[in-house]
Protein backbone atom coordinates (compact mmCIF):
# COMPACT_ATOMS: atom_id res chain seq x y z
CA UNK A 1 0.00 0.00 0.00
CA UNK A 2 2.83 2.67 0.51
CA UNK A 3 4.04 1.40 -2.31
CA UNK A 4 0.88 2.81 -3.82
CA UNK A 5 0.96 5.97 -2.10
CA UNK A 6 4.02 6.64 -3.28
CA UNK A 7 3.37 6.48 -6.62
CA UNK A 8 0.05 8.35 -6.74
CA UNK A 9 2.25 11.17 -4.80
CA UNK A 10 4.67 11.30 -7.33
CA UNK A 11 2.45 11.28 -10.44
CA UNK A 12 0.48 13.92 -8.65
CA UNK A 13 3.32 16.28 -8.35
CA UNK A 14 4.10 15.28 -11.99
CA UNK A 15 0.75 17.27 -13.06
CA UNK A 16 0.97 19.90 -11.15
CA UNK A 17 4.55 20.67 -12.77
CA UNK A 18 3.13 19.67 -16.01
CA UNK A 19 1.84 22.93 -17.98
CA UNK A 20 -0.23 20.89 -20.09
CA UNK A 21 -2.61 20.80 -17.70
CA UNK A 22 -2.72 24.32 -17.25
CA UNK A 23 -0.55 27.21 -15.71
CA UNK A 24 -2.05 27.83 -12.65
CA UNK A 25 -1.75 25.29 -9.65
CA UNK A 26 -5.72 25.50 -8.56
CA UNK A 27 -6.46 24.94 -12.37
CA UNK A 28 -4.34 21.78 -12.34
CA UNK A 29 -5.75 20.59 -8.59
CA UNK A 30 -9.52 21.40 -9.99
CA UNK A 31 -8.40 18.71 -13.02
CA UNK A 32 -6.79 16.08 -10.30
CA UNK A 33 -10.39 16.53 -8.52
CA UNK A 34 -12.51 15.82 -11.29
CA UNK A 35 -9.91 13.38 -12.71
CA UNK A 36 -10.53 11.24 -9.48
CA UNK A 37 -14.00 11.88 -9.86
CA UNK A 38 -14.29 11.28 -13.62
CA UNK A 39 -12.14 7.84 -12.99
CA UNK A 40 -14.18 6.60 -9.90
CA UNK A 41 -17.57 6.94 -11.38
CA UNK A 42 -16.22 5.13 -14.86
CA UNK A 43 -14.55 2.35 -12.93
CA UNK A 44 -18.02 2.28 -11.07
CA UNK A 45 -20.45 2.07 -14.01
CA UNK A 46 -18.04 -0.34 -15.77
CA UNK A 47 -18.21 -2.80 -12.36
CA UNK A 48 -21.77 -2.75 -12.53
CA UNK A 49 -21.89 -3.66 -16.54
CA UNK A 50 -19.96 -6.34 -15.39
CA UNK A 51 -22.28 -7.65 -12.61
CA UNK A 52 -25.28 -7.09 -15.19
CA UNK A 53 -23.66 -8.66 -17.97
CA UNK A 54 -22.32 -11.55 -16.22
CA UNK A 55 -25.44 -12.77 -13.77
CA UNK A 56 -28.24 -10.90 -14.79
CA UNK A 57 -28.23 -10.05 -18.33
CA UNK A 58 -31.90 -8.66 -19.04
CA UNK A 59 -33.46 -7.01 -21.05
CA UNK A 60 -30.68 -8.18 -23.45
CA UNK A 61 -30.87 -5.31 -26.00
CA UNK A 62 -30.40 -2.64 -23.56
CA UNK A 63 -27.31 -4.48 -21.83
CA UNK A 64 -25.91 -5.04 -26.13
CA UNK A 65 -26.46 -1.08 -26.38
CA UNK A 66 -24.86 -0.55 -22.92
CA UNK A 67 -21.41 -2.64 -24.00
CA UNK A 68 -21.45 -0.54 -27.19
CA UNK A 69 -21.64 2.39 -26.04
CA UNK A 70 -20.05 2.81 -22.73
CA UNK A 71 -16.46 1.97 -24.04
CA UNK A 72 -16.66 4.97 -26.57
CA UNK A 73 -18.18 6.98 -24.15
CA UNK A 74 -15.23 6.79 -22.19
CA UNK A 75 -12.62 6.76 -24.65
CA UNK A 76 -13.98 9.68 -25.72
CA UNK A 77 -13.98 11.65 -22.11
CA UNK A 78 -10.63 10.21 -21.48
CA UNK A 79 -8.88 11.47 -24.50
CA UNK A 80 -10.96 14.44 -25.27
CA UNK A 81 -12.10 15.66 -21.92
CA UNK A 82 -10.23 15.04 -19.21
CA UNK A 83 -6.89 14.40 -20.82
CA UNK A 84 -5.15 12.35 -18.02
CA UNK A 85 -3.88 9.49 -19.00
CA UNK A 86 -0.73 9.51 -17.68
CA UNK A 87 -2.24 9.74 -13.93
CA UNK A 88 -3.26 6.09 -14.19
CA UNK A 89 -3.15 5.56 -10.27
CA UNK A 90 -6.38 6.81 -9.38
CA UNK A 91 -7.80 7.04 -13.52
CA UNK A 92 -7.58 3.47 -14.79
CA UNK A 93 -7.89 4.31 -18.41
CA UNK A 94 -8.45 0.99 -19.57
CA UNK A 95 -10.88 -0.70 -16.85
CA UNK A 96 -13.80 1.21 -18.13
CA UNK A 97 -13.19 0.27 -22.05
CA UNK A 98 -12.12 -3.18 -21.75
CA UNK A 99 -14.68 -4.40 -19.07
CA UNK A 100 -18.12 -4.15 -21.53
CA UNK A 101 -15.70 -5.12 -24.47
CA UNK A 102 -15.75 -8.57 -22.46
CA UNK A 103 -18.87 -8.50 -21.57
CA UNK A 104 -20.13 -7.75 -25.23
CA UNK A 105 -17.35 -11.02 -26.44
CA UNK A 106 -18.80 -13.31 -23.39
CA UNK A 107 -22.47 -12.42 -24.97
CA UNK A 108 -21.61 -13.79 -28.36
CA UNK A 109 -20.99 -17.41 -27.38
CA UNK A 110 -24.96 -17.82 -27.18
CA UNK A 111 -25.20 -16.55 -30.85
CA UNK A 112 -24.59 -18.78 -33.12
CA UNK A 113 -23.13 -17.54 -36.33
CA UNK A 114 -23.03 -19.74 -39.75
CA UNK A 115 -20.40 -17.89 -41.61
CA UNK A 116 -17.50 -15.31 -40.59
CA UNK A 117 -16.27 -14.27 -43.44
CA UNK A 118 -17.70 -10.56 -43.10
CA UNK A 119 -16.81 -10.41 -39.66
CA UNK A 120 -13.23 -10.34 -39.26
CA UNK A 121 -12.28 -6.97 -41.39
CA UNK A 122 -14.65 -4.77 -38.99
CA UNK A 123 -13.90 -6.61 -36.22
CA UNK A 124 -10.19 -5.77 -36.92
CA UNK A 125 -10.91 -2.49 -38.40
CA UNK A 126 -12.73 -1.19 -34.86
CA UNK A 127 -10.05 -2.38 -32.87
CA UNK A 128 -7.20 -0.44 -34.58
CA UNK A 129 -9.01 2.48 -34.80
CA UNK A 130 -10.07 2.29 -30.82
CA UNK A 131 -5.85 1.38 -30.17
CA UNK A 132 -4.85 4.41 -32.75
CA UNK A 133 -7.47 6.71 -31.16
CA UNK A 134 -5.96 5.81 -27.37
CA UNK A 135 -2.15 5.74 -28.39
CA UNK A 136 -2.30 8.77 -30.28
CA UNK A 137 -0.40 11.66 -27.66
CA UNK A 138 0.15 9.32 -25.07
CA UNK A 139 3.48 10.33 -25.21
CA UNK A 140 4.77 8.79 -21.98
CA UNK A 141 2.88 5.24 -23.28
CA UNK A 142 5.16 4.68 -26.04
CA UNK A 143 8.08 6.10 -24.26
CA UNK A 144 7.70 2.87 -21.72
CA UNK A 145 8.91 0.51 -24.40
CA UNK A 146 8.07 -2.57 -23.13
CA UNK A 147 5.39 -2.15 -20.61
CA UNK A 148 3.95 0.39 -22.93
CA UNK A 149 4.00 -2.23 -26.07
CA UNK A 150 2.30 -4.62 -23.53
CA UNK A 151 -0.42 -2.27 -22.20
CA UNK A 152 -1.28 -1.62 -26.18
CA UNK A 153 -1.03 -5.20 -27.35
CA UNK A 154 -3.27 -5.76 -24.16
CA UNK A 155 -5.62 -2.87 -25.26
CA UNK A 156 -5.68 -4.30 -29.20
CA UNK A 157 -6.76 -7.91 -27.63
CA UNK A 158 -9.42 -6.39 -26.07
CA UNK A 159 -10.77 -3.64 -28.29
CA UNK A 160 -10.75 -6.59 -31.17
CA UNK A 161 -13.12 -8.66 -29.02
CA UNK A 162 -15.30 -5.19 -28.79
CA UNK A 163 -15.29 -5.20 -32.47
CA UNK A 164 -16.38 -9.06 -32.66
CA UNK A 165 -18.85 -8.64 -30.34
CA UNK A 166 -20.23 -5.06 -32.16
CA UNK A 167 -20.79 -7.00 -35.45
CA UNK A 168 -21.88 -10.03 -34.18
CA UNK A 169 -24.33 -8.84 -31.33
CA UNK A 170 -25.56 -6.13 -33.87
CA UNK A 171 -26.38 -8.52 -36.78
CA UNK A 172 -28.13 -11.01 -34.63
CA UNK A 173 -29.88 -8.58 -31.76
CA UNK A 174 -30.62 -5.84 -34.36
CA UNK A 175 -31.95 -8.56 -36.82
CA UNK A 176 -35.70 -8.19 -37.91
CA UNK A 177 -35.76 -10.95 -41.01
CA UNK A 178 -38.36 -13.57 -41.25
CA UNK A 179 -36.47 -16.87 -40.02
CA UNK A 180 -36.69 -20.33 -41.52
CA UNK A 181 -37.32 -23.16 -38.84
CA UNK A 182 -36.17 -27.05 -39.15
CA UNK A 183 -36.33 -29.42 -36.73
CA UNK A 184 -33.56 -31.52 -34.88
CA UNK A 185 -33.04 -34.07 -32.59
CA UNK A 186 -30.61 -33.83 -29.47
CA UNK A 187 -28.13 -36.77 -29.72
CA UNK A 188 -25.62 -35.79 -26.81
CA UNK A 189 -25.17 -32.98 -24.08
CA UNK A 190 -22.19 -31.85 -21.93
CA UNK A 191 -20.76 -29.32 -19.84
CA UNK A 192 -17.25 -28.18 -20.69
CA UNK A 193 -15.28 -26.20 -18.75
CA UNK A 194 -14.64 -25.36 -15.01
CA UNK A 195 -14.77 -21.73 -14.15
CA UNK A 196 -16.28 -20.63 -17.01
CA UNK A 197 -18.54 -23.08 -17.78
CA UNK A 198 -20.14 -24.38 -21.38
CA UNK A 199 -23.69 -25.73 -21.87
CA UNK A 200 -23.27 -27.83 -24.97
CA UNK A 201 -25.31 -29.59 -26.76
CA UNK A 202 -25.04 -32.04 -29.93
CA UNK A 203 -27.68 -32.07 -32.27
CA UNK A 204 -28.45 -34.29 -35.36
CA UNK A 205 -27.88 -33.28 -39.03
CA UNK A 206 -30.74 -30.25 -40.24
CA UNK A 207 -31.33 -28.49 -43.30
CA UNK A 208 -27.59 -28.69 -45.52
CA UNK A 209 -26.03 -29.80 -42.18
CA UNK A 210 -24.69 -33.00 -43.35
CA UNK A 211 -22.47 -34.03 -39.60
CA UNK A 212 -24.05 -33.57 -35.98
CA UNK A 213 -23.31 -30.07 -34.78
CA UNK A 214 -21.75 -28.75 -31.55
CA UNK A 215 -24.39 -25.57 -30.11
CA UNK A 216 -23.79 -23.56 -26.95
CA UNK A 217 -26.82 -22.56 -25.10
CA UNK A 218 -27.42 -21.11 -21.91
CA UNK A 219 -27.80 -23.08 -18.55
CA UNK A 220 -31.43 -22.91 -17.72
CA UNK A 221 -32.45 -24.46 -21.77
CA UNK A 222 -30.01 -26.77 -20.58
CA UNK A 223 -31.48 -27.74 -17.78
CA UNK A 224 -34.94 -28.36 -19.14
CA UNK A 225 -33.78 -30.61 -22.40
CA UNK A 226 -32.77 -34.21 -22.41
CA UNK A 227 -31.42 -36.61 -25.01
CA UNK A 228 -33.57 -37.69 -27.80
CA UNK A 229 -35.58 -34.41 -27.34
CA UNK A 230 -36.54 -32.66 -30.47
CA UNK A 231 -35.60 -28.85 -30.65
CA UNK A 232 -36.44 -26.16 -33.38
CA UNK A 233 -33.77 -24.43 -35.33
CA UNK A 234 -34.18 -20.88 -36.26
CA UNK A 235 -32.57 -19.65 -39.07
CA UNK A 236 -32.13 -15.75 -39.54
CA UNK A 237 -30.89 -13.55 -42.30
CA UNK A 238 -28.44 -11.66 -40.04
CA UNK A 239 -28.77 -7.50 -40.04
CA UNK A 240 -25.47 -7.64 -42.25
CA UNK A 241 -26.48 -10.23 -44.11
CA UNK A 242 -24.25 -13.07 -41.72
CA UNK A 243 -26.54 -15.83 -41.25
CA UNK A 244 -26.82 -17.31 -38.00
CA UNK A 245 -29.61 -19.22 -35.89
CA UNK A 246 -30.78 -19.93 -32.56
CA UNK A 247 -32.53 -23.18 -30.48
CA UNK A 248 -35.83 -23.07 -28.74
CA UNK A 249 -38.46 -25.54 -27.50
CA UNK A 250 -40.56 -27.33 -30.26
CA UNK A 251 -43.87 -26.11 -29.66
Amino acid sequence: MENLKEKFQKEEQEILKNNDFGFSTKKKENKLKKGRLVGKILNVVASIIFIWGMFFPKPYMYLIITCISFPILALLMIKFWMKLEKNCTFMSTSYPIEIPCLILFIRTKYLIIEDYSKIWFPAILISVIFTLIYIVGNNELLLKKGKGLVRILFFMIFTFAYGYGVVVTTNCVFDKSKPKIFSTTIVEKQINGRKNKSYDLYISPWDKEIEITKVSIDSDMYSHLHIGDKVSIHQFKGKFDIPWHEIDYVK
